[in-house]
């Protein structure tokens, strides 16, 4: 399932970046998808492969049915996801809170963080987490932002 959700992530990321040179948008083109919205773009796609794959393994019998959705994952997962927009393009002293302040980057990331972390809790106190790989994904998606925008701020000072 994971194998096929990120094949989903792949080919609609790159099928949106086709249509969108074709048409002209600018957003979610090639050169914006390769340089500032590819891993949303990318994470979307995975996630709604995910419940494509999910809901068609339901229909066959194989995998239980994924209703209702955990929406503490989802929560932590889109959150995350969103976050990594805009922690890619570098707003000077924006990690460090000086001059600049956090924009809706760092409070996108910083919820998907501390949504994962609560769904993390929770499980290891014996709780049902539905969707735990979502929330397991939305750890390591928010902890990579935040080391990239650590690293970004880092490079920034030392020029």
């Amino acid at each position: 399932m994971f194998v096929l959700s990120l094949m989903c992530g792949l080919c609609g990321t790159a099928a949106l970046a086709i249509i969108a040179d074709r048409r002209q948008w600018c957003c979610v083109n090639s050169w914006a998808v390769l340089h500032d919205t590819g891993p949303v773009v990318f994470l979307l796609f995975a996630l709604a492969g995910y419940h494509l794959v999910s809901a068609i393994g339901a229909k066959m019998g194989h995998l239980p049915s994924p209703w209702p959705p955990g929406w503490l994952a989802h929560t932590a997962y889109v959150a995350s996801a969103l976050g990594t927009v805009w922690s890619s393009s570098f707003v000077p002293s924006s990690v460090a809170g000086l001059g600049g302040g956090l924009g809706p980057n760092y409070a996108l990331v910083a919820i998907g963080f501390i949504s994962g972390i609560l769904g993390v809790l929770l499980k290891m106190r014996g709780r049902r987490v539905r969707q735990f790989g979502l929330v397991v994904t939305s750890l390591i998606v928010s902890c990579m932002s935040v080391v990239g925008a650590v690293r970004a701020e880092w490079m920034m000072r030392q020029l």
